[in-house]
């Protein structure tokens, strides 16, 4: 769709097909049967800390989502968020001690929103914890 603002100006919004492959492509993520993706976590790997759906993102582990119901809304419960790159996390985590987690993730357990609000960052049903990393990817 393109949008004529002036004779020397066209504003053009691409249309986006969504879904996990383009969500992928987009990311710059090799498309493969697991792909690995990361988040920012307390100082004790956890998440959504003293809510009920509060997680351990314990090293080794593999974690399941217990309401999976990631088509709802694209932020909230019923769905585990992840990005492409461990930097790209600091949008929705700031405090102080917070460490980055490359989670193992299986390409059938994605969930990407048509036109997301937040378009770094997808859904998903279950992954393994991997390893600690810094926010460049690097392993610690």
């Amino acid at each position: 769709m393109a949008m004529k603002k002036s004779r020397a100006a066209t504003i053009v919004k691409p249309t986006r097909k969504g879904g996990v492959d383009e969500w992928l492509a987009l990311a710059g993520v090799k498309r493969s049967k697991e792909v690995l993706l990361f988040k920012r976590v307390s100082e004790e790997l956890k998440t959504q800390e003293g809510l009920d759906n509060e997680t351990r993102w314990s090293i080794g582990k593999e974690i399941e989502c217990r309401q999976w119901n990631p088509t709802g809304s694209e932020c909230g419960a019923g769905k585990f968020h992840a990005v492409p790159a461990p930097c790209l996390a600091d949008e929705f985590r700031d405090s102080d001690g917070d460490k980055y987690i490359a989670i193992l993730v299986a390409r059938k357990d994605l969930h990407a929103w048509p036109n997301p609000q937040y378009p770094n960052k997808i859904a998903f049903r279950k992954g393994k914890v991997m390893y600690e990393c810094d926010r460049n990817g690097n392993k610690i």
